[in-house]
């Protein structure tokens, strides 16, 4: 099971163990869509929704939070991995599209949080149509 507190002891619950601001950056480092299976933000929307999936698994590794060892994931596939590898999940492959995620630059937190606040009334469907039109993402 995941763990329900931070390491000083204070509990989070649900997504709040990582800031807005954070999240939704590293939702636009990654192009709005799945490291593992590539899906775009559509294709995660109908798989359940977007999540950070930590590259080395909190169980394992114990926790890092930090941008360099997090990337997008669909819920299925984040659910699918468990405490598996990048390496024993989805393959060399998906080892190297996790390296390449991690390496490109982190947009400002501030823009993450734009974008939580532009969408957080609307829902999760509007991230792509809102990273768009402020020129986060190229076009379609």
């Amino acid at each position: 099971m995941g763990r329900s507190a931070f390491p000083d002891g204070s509990p989070y619950h649900g997504a709040a163990w990582c800031y807005a601001g954070t999240r939704n950056a590293v939702y636009l480092r990654d192009g709005l869509r799945c490291v593992h299976c590539g899906r775009d933000a559509r294709g995660v929307l109908r798989r359940g929704g977007f999540t950070l999936d930590h590259v080395r698994p909190c169980s394992t590794h114990g926790i890092d939070h930090s941008p360099a060892n997090l990337i997008t994931s669909c819920r299925r596939c984040n659910v699918s991995r468990q405490a598996r590898t990048v390496r024993a999940f989805s393959g060399a492959d998906g080892v190297r599209r996790a390296r390449n995620a991690v390496r490109r630059v982190l947009p400002a937190k501030r823009e993450g949080l734009a974008l939580h606040k532009a969408v957080k009334a609307r829902g999760a469907g509007e991230r792509v149509a809102e990273a768009r039109r402020r020129g986060w993402l190229g076009p379609a």
